[in-house]
């Protein structure tokens, strides 16, 4: 009878499993003038002090600990060279499984530069994380004006 009631016990386990809802949510991607294959690397946990922003230059560089970047996946970080790069961040709260559609357009006509997101998330996962969602573009000129969005 005990095994009985083991296996019964198991047999709730695994068809309970089986049986959890799974979520898939599509990877993450980036698009406009984001430069692909790039990997920044924050040198400070304490970068808690902004919602957004823009880095133009090292001087502003050095309030954010320095990041630097990889263009070879992670395996060797260079300084970023703000004559030909501006470093942007979002800052988003999501639940726990969460993938990101980042997009950045600058429109040189209209001297504006948009950074976009859209959060996809997993409704089954309850746990939330911050991520800064930083992201190397093209040299955005100090004239611009900047704008940030969370899409719907």
């Amino acid at each position: 009878m005990k095994n009985l009631f083991h296996f019964s016990i198991f047999l709730l386990l695994v068809f309970g499993f089986l049986a959890c809802d799974k979520c898939e949510i599509p990877e993450n991607t980036q698009s406009g003038n984001i430069i692909h294959n790039v990997v920044v690397r924050e040198n400070s946990t304490a970068l808690t002090n902004f919602d957004t922003v823009l880095v133009n230059d090292d001087a502003t560089n050095i309030v954010y600990d320095s990041i630097d970047v990889s263009f070879d996946g992670g395996l060797n970080f260079v300084p970023i060279d703000f004559s030909s790069y501006s470093l942007m961040a979002m800052k988003t709260r999501t639940n726990c499984s969460a993938t990101f559609d980042r997009t950045v357009v600058i429109d040189d006509d209209n001297q504006t530069a948009n950074y976009s997101i859209r959060i996809n998330e997993c409704p089954t996962c309850v746990n939330t994380i911050v991520t800064d969602n930083w992201v190397l573009v093209e040299k955005i000129p100090d004239t611009y004006t900047v704008t940030f969005d969370i899409l719907p």
